[in-house]
C-alpha cells in the first residue's frame, strides 16, 4: 500500500480505513467552485477529521487547470493572480500553516513555446501573490515540471501518472520530483477512488501539513528514512519471480508481471530486496538482471562491490551540482545521507561525496562530513609515498575569515594524477559541483593554504566465490 494518495472525493467517511491501510498523507483540492465533482474542494471540517485521525494533508489548486482539451487560457498571468488569491483564501479558511506548500495543476500535455511561456507567466503571478507565505508546487507533465523547476518558479514537482505526456520518463529518472503519481485504484471494501503516489525520500518533506503543526514540525515528522530506496521496473516479458531469499533455492512467493514498478531497498549480490507496495516494508527478493532502474532518487544505481573511483566517475558524468539560491539538489542530499543524515548542499559535502562512493562499493567509510576524518580515523592503508589513481587524498585547509581570525578545515577527493607540486582529484563540492580540480601539495590557492595530510587506499577485500544464476518467471 502506498502511503501518499490524492483524491477528488472527500475522505471524511473513510478516514479510519485509510489510516488502517497505512495511508499517511492525503492530497486534496482547492478551487473556485465544485462543478462536476461535488465535494472536490477540501473543507475545514474534513481537514480537521484528517488531522484528528493522524493523517497529514497536501493541497493542490485546480479549476480545470488547462485540462479537458488543452485550455491554455486557464494558465495565464491573469488567471495565476486570480487562482493564487483564491488559494490563499481557501488556505486561510482551512487553517493551512504557512511554510507548507500549495501545488497548482497543469492538467494537460502542453508543449509549444507559446504554451510554456504562458504557464511560466501563470506561475510567476502565483509566486508574486503568495509572496513566500507558502511554497509553490506544480502538478503536470515531465516537461512542465522540469521547466518550472529549472526556472526557479516552483519548489516541488508532482509528476502526473500520464506516461505518454512529454518528458515523463526523463523527468522520472532525473531525481527532481517530490511526488510521482501512479494509476488510480479503489480502497478495498469502500468504493473510495484515489490515485496512489510515490514520494521521493531524497526530500525531507513535500509540503504536507496538519492543522496543529507548522513547517518545522511536518518536516521532522516526514524526514527521509535511514534506508533510501530506488524505483525499479520489471523487464522480464514473462514476469519476474519474487522469492523469500536471495537465491534460486528460496521459496517462490509470486510472479511480478512485466512493467511492475517496485522499490529496491537493498542489494545482496545479484539480488534486490524489494518493496512491492510502497509502504517501506520488504516483500521479498528479485534478481536484479530483470529489474531496470526507473528513478535513481534513492541511491542504488551502482552495482554492489563496484570500485569507489568508478562510482565517482559515473557521478561526474551526471554533472551533479548545487542548485541556485536556497534550493537543494536531492543527489547532494543523498550524499550527505551517507554520513549520518541528509543535509542542504550549502553544507560542505566533499567528504559526504567520497563516503557515498565508498559505501556504494560495499565498503565502510568514515561516516563523517569532516574531510580530515579520512586521515584522522586512519581509514584504509596509507599509501602517500606510492599512490595510484583512485586513491583518496586528504588535505588540511587554513584561511583567515572576514573578522581576521584564522580558521581551518579540509578537503578530500579521489586521485586522478599528481606531480611534484600539485595533485589533481575528482571530488565533490569543487566549485559547487562534482568535478576534477588541482590543489597544491603544500601551498596557497584562492586565499587558502593547503597541506597534504595523507593518501589512503581501501583495504583489499576477498572476492566472494558465490555464483548466482539469473532467472525470470517460468
Amino acid at each position: 500500500m502506498f502511503t501518499v494518495i490524492d483524491s477528488a472525493r472527500p475522505a471524511t467517511l473513510v478516514v479510519r480505513q485509510l489510516a488502517q491501510a497505512g495511508i499517511r498523507v492525503v492530497m486534496r483540492y482547492y478551487n473556485h467552485k465544485d462543478v462536476s465533482l461535488p465535494g472536490k474542494r477540501l473543507t475545514r471540517a474534513e481537514a480537521r477529521t484528517l488531522t484528528e485521525a493522524g493523517l497529514s494533508i497536501g493541497a493542490v489548486f485546480q479549476q480545470r487547470g488547462g485540462g479537458n482539451g488543452g485550455h491554455i487560457g486557464d494558465l495565464t498571468a491573469m488567471t495565476g493572480q486570480r487562482d493564487a488569491a483564491r488559494a490563499l483564501q481557501v488556505a486561510a479558511d482551512i487553517g493551512q500553516p504557512q511554510g507548507s506548500a500549495i501545488y497548482f495543476a497543469v492538467d494537460w500535455d502542453f508543449i509549444t513555446k507559446a504554451e510554456l511561456a504562458s504557464i511560466e507567466a501563470y506561475f510567476g503571478a502565483v509566486n508574486a501573490a503568495l509572496a513566500g507565505s507558502y511554497r509553490v508546487g506544480v502538478y503536470g507533465s515531465g516537461l512542465v515540471c522540469d521547466r518550472l523547476l529549472t526556472k526557479g518558479l516552483v519548489k516541488f514537482a508532482w509528476l502526473s501518472q500520464s506516461q505518454g505526456w512529454s518528458g515523463h520518463d526523463d523527468f522520472l529518472k532525473s531525481q527532481r520530483w517530490a511526488l510521482a503519481q501512479a494509476p488510480a485504484t479503489t480502497l478495498p471494501g469502500t468504493g473510495y477512488r484515489y490515485d496512489p503516489n510515490y514520494s521521493n525520500t531524497a526530500f525531507p518533506d513535500f509540503g504536507q501539513f496538519t492543522l496543529n503543526s507548522g513547517a518545522d514540525e511536518f518536516a521532522r515528522d516526514h524526514a527521509a528514512p535511514e534506508e533510501l530506496r530506488s524505483m525499479m521496473q520489471v523487464t522480464a516479458r514473462s514476469g519476474l519471480l519474487l522469492r523469500r531469499g536471495a537465491g534460486t533455492s528460496y521459496e517462490r512467493i509470486r510472479s511480478l508481471p512485466f512493467g511492475t514498478r517496485v522499490f529496491g531497498i537493498s542489494v545482496l549480490g545479484d539480488w534486490v530486496l524489494v518493496d512491492t507496495e510502497g509502504d517501506g516494508k520488504a516483500d521479498g527478493y528479485c534478481h536484479r538482471g530483470y529489474l531496470e532502474l526507473v528513478a535513481d532518487a534513492f541511491g542504488m544505481r551502482h552495482p554492489a562491490l563496484a570500485d569507489p573511483y568508478q562510482i565517482a566517475r559515473e557521478e561526474l558524468a551526471d554533472n551533479i551540482h548545487e542548485f541556485p539560491g536556497k534550493k537543494t539538489n536531492p543527489r547532494i542530499y543523498l550524499y550527505h545521507a551517507s554520513t549520518g543524515h541528509g543535509d542542504e548542499d550549502s553544507v560542505p559535502w566533499c567528504s559526504s561525496f567520497v563516503n557515498y562512493c565508498v559505501e556504494k562499493a560495499g565498503l565502510k567509510g568514515t561516516n563523517s562530513k569532516a574531510a580530515r576524518s579520512w586521515h584522522e580515523q586512519g581509514w584504509g592503508d596509507e599509501v602517500t609515498e606510492a599512490p595510484r589513481e583512485g586513491d583518496i587524498v586528504v588535505w588540511r585547509r587554513q584561511w583567515t575569515n572576514a573578522a581576521g581570525q584564522p580558521e581551518s578545515g579540509g578537503h578530500v577527493g579521489f586521485l586522478v594524477s599528481a606531480n611534484a607540486t600539485s595533485i589533481t582529484v575528482l571530488g565533490g563540492n569543487q566549485s559547487g559541483r562534482v568535478s576534477i580540480a588541482s590543489y597544491p601539495r603544500n601551498g596557497s590557492l584562492g586565499g587558502q593554504h593547503y597541506k597534504l595530510l595523507s593518501i589512503r587506499r581501501a583495504v583489499t577485500m576477498t572476492d566472494s566465490d558465490d555464483m548466482i544464476i539469473a532467472e525470470a518467471a517460468e
